[in-house]
């Protein structure tokens, strides 16, 4: 839990958006 923090965030921002 480290490398794909930022990636996780910003996938959840982006599912966020979308839906």
């Amino acid at each position: 839990m480290g490398t794909g923090q930022r990636t996780e965030r910003a996938a959840s921002s982006m599912r966020l958006a979308f839906a």
